[in-house]
């Protein structure tokens, strides 16, 4: 059985804020070397600077999933999986922000290949949730 690890609004905001600030100070950044990430930054025509500056987009409309342990081995810290629409494309983004080291590493950032639903849908004025794509999750 796969336990699934959903953080609070409030700690997902704190994590985006914090996340957008690293970029923002000049962390360290990296983006895995990995074939369908080049495929996707390929198909939208994208480089890795503009991969940052969509990443300094992220809202809580777009987490899905974390912090959970990078089970990787050697590898520490949590990640964070947000799908995030970038010209027409859902992406499945994967992230971790390492303070300590101040880097910030994109293990993913590819066309996503399974349904993701968004945890927190934007709200409407009424405070009531917005279903925007009708699968239950924000674009």
């Amino acid at each position: 059985m796969v336990l699934l690890s959903f953080a609070s609004r409030e700690q997902v905001v704190c994590f985006i804020k914090r996340f957008g600030d690293a970029i923002a100070e000049g962390y360290k950044f990296a983006l895995t070397d990995r074939q369908k990430n080049r495929d996707t930054l390929t198909k939208l025509g994208m480089n890795y600077k503009d991969v940052r500056l969509q990443l300094m987009l992220l809202s809580i409309e777009h987490y899905v999933l974390g912090p959970e342990e990078d089970n990787r081995e050697g590898h520490s810290g949590s990640v964070w999986i947000f799908r995030l629409p970038i010209k027409m494309n859902n992406l499945y983004v994967k992230v971790k922000l390492l303070a300590d080291s101040r880097r910030i590493i994109c293990l993913s950032f590819h066309e996503q290949e399974y349904e993701m639903n968004t945890i927190y849908a934007q709200t409407d004025v009424a405070g009531g949730e917005v279903d925007l794509d009708g699968k239950g999750g924000a674009l």
